[in-house]
């Protein structure tokens, strides 16, 4: 991973697994509520760290590599975060990138931006910046600064093709990207690419480090950044999304998209994979307000993250680790999907975004616990096995 932001640094080899913690603005319905988060750095020996630290919150302080707080810009996110994994996964590793936190807290913001139909946001400045705690949200004018409020996936994929398309540009060099788009919606897996695709099931293929494999999703051949996003966007309609008290589009299902980039060289053949996941978010029925079919969504979804901290608990574990029987991928879907990101051989970072007000201060201490603890894993973390794919 980079140096830290601050000026820390750490060598990319000490963990495959990278937490950082984003802390997105207050928004308009929260005005006039106070600000329970503290962030501040602390040093071990030469290495830079910042503090996370809830307020009133008995033990409620964490020490991560990455603290971005309120004011951090998309641009800021993804030169401090994304691309060394970039440069990563050109090499040859795979990569992948996870949003996770409350319902509501900025995941898919930061996965996607704006979103790939609606290109305005009221709630942000142009530089792509959240406003200022005391600046109201609700005064900003509308916009469409669509390159600067870009999240992750836009910037990933126009920076790879920018990559790749300086390779090709040098001669003796080719290059295939594929897309994959997926939703899991309970234990239900749909091609958000292909919606008339036949039943998705994931196959086991043995063998130590060896990930699932999809059958029967789309892998759509791509030519440009451009060409993706439009693919993503459509994809995107078909996403399911309802209202809840704590979020007025809140995703009722995990998005997994995948680019599975080819690289014909003179010295042979080069294959990796970047993935990029946006969980949905956490949620207390108390707070969500949700009944019925909105209640269920909700329990599923707690289900499944709850499943992917039991992985993250048992990998961290040294004697389940050396036995993947203990490590229960196959509980969930998300986790036997996720299997090569949280345990095998990819680069993976894990984003959790939280809300800095007090109304929310229970929500952010879980995601600030449950980042915490696949932090722990990622100190224990050793790679085992090549990440590198050439053939």
């Amino acid at each position: 991973m980079q140096p830290n932001a601050k000026g820390g640094n750490k060598g990319e080899d000490d963990g495959n697994l990278k937490v950082v913690i984003r802390v997105r603005p207050f928004v308009h319905y929260e005005k006039g509520t106070t600000r329970v988060l503290e962030v501040y750095e602390s040093f071990h020996g030469s290495v830079r760290n910042q503090v996370i630290q809830i307020k009133g919150v008995k033990n409620a302080k964490f020490t991560f590599d990455h603290v971005l707080q309120s004011n951090t810009s998309q641009v800021q996110l993804y030169e401090t975060c994304v691309t060394a994994m970039a440069d990563q996964c050109m090499t040859g590793y795979n990569a992948t990138i996870i949003a996770y936190g409350q319902t509501g807290s900025g995941k898919t913001w930061t996965i996607i931006g704006p979103g790939f139909a609606k290109r305005t946001e009221p709630d942000k400045e142009q530089d792509g910046s959240p406003p200022s705690d005391d600046q109201e949200s609700d005064s900003s004018p509308p916009i469409d600064n669509s390159a600067d409020l870009d999240g992750v996936v836009p910037r990933a994929l126009k920076d790879i093709f920018n990559r790749l398309g300086k390779k090709e540009s040098d001669g003796g060099y080719k290059y295939h990207v594929k897309l994959q788009f997926l939703e899991l919606y309970g234990e239900q897996i749909r091609d958000l690419l292909s919606p008339s695709a036949s039943k998705i099931t994931i196959r086991d293929l043995g063998g130590e480090g060896v990930e699932p494999q999809i059958i029967g999703a789309t892998q759509a051949v791509v030519e440009s950044a451009e060409e993706a996003l439009q693919m993503l966007e459509k994809g995107s309609l078909r996403r399911a999304t309802a209202s809840t008290n704590m979020n007025a589009d809140s995703s009722r299902s995990h998005a997994l998209m995948t680019v599975y980039i080819t690289q014909e060289t003179e010295k042979g053949v080069i294959t990796s994979k970047f993935q990029f996941v946006d969980l949905a978010g956490s949620e207390r029925l108390k707070r969500t307000g949700a009944e019925g079919r909105r209640m269920k969504e909700g329990i599923d979804i707690n289900k499944g993250l709850l499943t992917l901290a039991n992985v993250i608990s048992a990998l961290g574990d040294p004697k389940k680790r050396k036995n993947s029987n203990f490590v229960p991928y196959r509980d969930s879907k998300l986790t036997h999907i996720l299997k090569g990101s949280i345990g095998g051989n990819h680069k993976t970072l894990m984003i959790t975004c939280v809300s800095p007000a007090a109304s929310n201060a229970i929500e952010t201490e879980n995601s600030l616990r449950y980042a915490n603890r696949a932090k722990k894993y990622s100190k224990s973390c050793h790679r085992e096995h090549g990440c590198f794919n050439y053939r």
